[in-house]
């Protein structure tokens, strides 16, 4: 009886150990039109050159929509929608051809893979 007893009680401790809620789950974390705004240093990589430039980005008219200053190291304002940690830009023409592409923001870092004019290039920005 005393042996089943002993059992009893660490098998009951051992099962509230094991129930322990982590609280460093980053699924927790909800990423707004706000996480994306201010200024981000950037540096890309493409397809026929590079270049590293301050990048600023505000808000646009729709509550989910940001504006990019200096794109590409050029004066461009590119506007992308943002769903959470994902961003999308928004089809627009410059004057090397047809700018397209889509992006994630990870905390202080943020990655936008996008084409301009067949130019294929990878850009990697910080706070």
């Amino acid at each position: 009886m005393k042996t089943r007893l002993t059992m009893l009680v660490l098998a009951t401790a051992l099962g509230f150990t094991s129930c322990n809620q982590d609280s460093d789950n980053d699924d927790d974390i909800i990423i707004t039109r706000n996480d994306y705004l201010g200024g981000w240093s950037a540096n890309e990589i493409c397809t026929n050159n590079g270049d590293s430039y301050t990048m600023p980005i505000s808000s646009g008219n729709a509550s989910n929509e940001i504006l990019m200053d200096a794109f590409h190291g050029y004066g461009w304002i590119v506007t992308a929608t943002v769903n959470g940690g994902n961003l999308t830009i928004v089809p627009q023409t410059t004057q090397f051809g047809e700018l397209t592409g889509s992006g994630e923001l990870d905390g202080d870092l943020l990655l936008i893979d996008y084409t301009v004019g067949g130019n294929d290039c990878s850009l990697t920005a910080t706070r």
